[in-house]
């Protein structure tokens, strides 16, 4: 069986010092908290990510002398 995906859709405001506010309900879902790091993404649009915090994804990436 597939994976079901649901997309959700949010219209943010920026407020006078740019800031953007995510909803609780976004927070709580994605478990968004003030340790929690973000990617921003810009294109044609800006996306925002969670920082993944799996080391191994960068192994080798780095070199040590």
């Amino acid at each position: 069986m597939g994976k079901q995906v649901l997309l959700y859709e949010y219209i943010l405001r920026v407020d006078e010092k740019g800031r953007i506010m995510i909803p609780k309900e976004v927070r709580d879902k994605l478990k968004i908290s003030n340790s929690v790091r973000l990617i921003v993404n810009e294109s044609s649009e800006i996306i925002i990510k969670k920082m993944e915090r799996n080391i191994e994804k960068y192994a080798g990436y780095f070199r040590v002398d």
